[in-house]
């Protein structure tokens, strides 16, 4: 339908204008007019404007809403689509027989064409501009909403009137009137979120680390008859403290003083007739104690005597004496010193090796990696919204636009609700419209998903073992 968007209307004083002849003047052809539609009464005034002049409404005062139902004639629009009528007539094609029908005559068949001001349903202004007559350069017809109502026109005929003036009349309307049916409104409030909790798994493991060494464990050869004596005097004369009536068997002399002290008294270890060096040992006082320590290896059998004086055994060889014993005591009752301070060990090794202490010859890092467990770490996303489809069907199936919730007719329709990314429907109801009532629903839906993720290899802290010895070679030195 054209519309003229801006306009200007000129209220005139239509009271030398309106018919008010005796007439039916329903048809806007003959007869005086009864004021309703004014037919061949008195002409319409020209109304001047600038460089032009039209022709007003014949009805109204050009401001007042004036209602198609007061001029209806039935509901037969009265046109041919055949002779091209319909296609002169603006709306038509919009709003075809559901609309209102506005049928406008000029008597005098003076062609031209004509603009038609509506006031709307919410109160505003329309335009329409009618371009030609329909119909024999008189009748005009334009098809509105059923909701608009005319209050102004403007007609300027092609052809100069013969008598100085004409009119433009509104003859009647034509419309099926459309009973209402009582309405309810359907609300739908949907909404939805997803909370998604990640689960990360992860593999534990572990790496023990170990050195693996090969050592050499230096050892004397096998000695028999070793005997000891203080280390200062082996170093000065060791031919001295030999045992009485003994070829080889040495003692040693040692200051009480000294084993006192926290280094004690070194002793020498010989053997033979020579008195060879063949090793070391250490004597001390420790908790009133005589306590010996040496370095040997291995299985030794070995005895030791305390005295406060030399022995001095009778046939020649201490070792007669029942005290003696290779018992492999090393803690001695401390004797008496002598005038001079000194007390007397005798130490004798039936069969002894010394240790000669131990080297490293091979050291190599052995690395074990393993499983120890799995962790599982859970992390928890803020809630995400979703897209929710609401779809409202009748009791026939039928969808129904969003549109047209808020005017359903009474009865039960069917609800579903669904959120995006989800197939199943979080809703899917039936619910009963009333007459003139108003349904709302609202309701939310929280969806909860689990994500679960390799998270890949985490390693605790490194173990350090000690070194671990696993072969010790025995090299004799001689």
């Amino acid at each position: 339908m054209p519309l003229i968007d801006e306009f200007c209307i000129f209220c005139v004083d239509l009271s030398m204008s309106c018919g008010n002849g005796n007439g039916n003047g329903n048809n806007g052809n003959n007869g005086n007019g009864n004021g309703n539609s004014g037919n061949n009464g008195n002409q319409s005034a020209i109304v001047v404007v600038a460089d032009s002049s039209f022709y007003p409404l014949h009805q109204g005062n050009g401001k007042d809403a004036i209602d198609w139902k007061g001029y209806l004639q039935g509901s037969d629009f009265g046109l041919s689509e055949k002779k091209g009528e319909t296609a002169l007539v603006p709306g038509y094609d919009e709003y075809g027989t559901e609309g209102v029908l506005w049928h406008f005559v000029n008597p005098d068949k003076l062609g031209g064409y004509a603009i038609i001001y509506f006031y709307d349903g919410a109160g505003n202004v329309q335009t329409v501009k009618i371009e030609k007559s329909y119909k024999n350069d008189q009748h005009f017809a334009v098809v509105t909403p059923q909701d608009w109502k005319i209050f102004a026109a403007e007609y300027y005929p092609a052809t100069a009137p013969k008598k100085g003036a004409t009119q433009f009349n509104l003859s009647h309307t034509a419309a099926t009137i459309v009973k209402a049916i009582p309405t309810g409104s359907l609300t739908v409030n949907a909404e939805a979120d997803l909370t998604i909790t990640t689960k990360t798994k992860y593999q534990i493991r572990q790496k023990e680390f170990t050195y693996l060494e090969t050592w050499s464990q230096y050892v004397s050869e096998s000695y028999d008859s070793v005997t000891a004596m203080a280390q200062s005097d082996f170093d000065t004369n060791k031919k001295a403290f030999i045992v009485a009536n003994s070829n080889h068997f040495a003692y040693a002399k040692l200051s009480k003083d000294a084993l006192l002290d926290n280094d004690g008294v070194a002793l020498a270890l010989v053997v033979g007739n020579g008195l060879n060096l063949v090793g070391n040992g250490l004597a001390k006082i420790e908790n009133g104690k005589l306590v010996l320590d040496f370095s040997t290896y291995g299985e030794v059998k070995f005895g030791a005597l305390a005295f406060t004086n030399i022995p001095k055994p009778g046939n020649g060889n201490i070792h007669s004496d029942n005290a003696f014993k290779h018992n492999n005591v090393a803690v001695l009752e401390v004797p008496e010193a002598d005038a001079n301070g000194f007390i007397y060990l005798y130490l004798h090794f039936k069969t002894v090796r010394f240790d000669g202490g131990m080297a490293l010859d091979v050291r190599e890092l052995d690395e074990q990696d393993y499983k120890v467990g799995t962790k599982i770490k859970t992390s928890v996303a803020d809630p995400v919204d979703l897209a929710v489809t609401v779809v409202v069907s009748d009791s026939n199936g039928n969808e129904i636009p969003e549109a047209n919730w808020a005017k359903l007719a009474p009865g039960f329709y069917r609800v579903v609700c669904t959120a995006e990314g989800y197939d199943i429907p979080f809703f899917d109801e039936s619910v009963e419209v009333k007459s003139g009532g108003s349904t709302e629903l609202s309701f939310s839906e929280n969806y909860e998903e689990i994500v679960k993720v390799y998270g890949g290899v985490k390693y605790r802290k490194d173990i350090w073992n000690e070194a671990e010895i696993i072969k010790i070679n025995i090299v004799t030195v001689k």
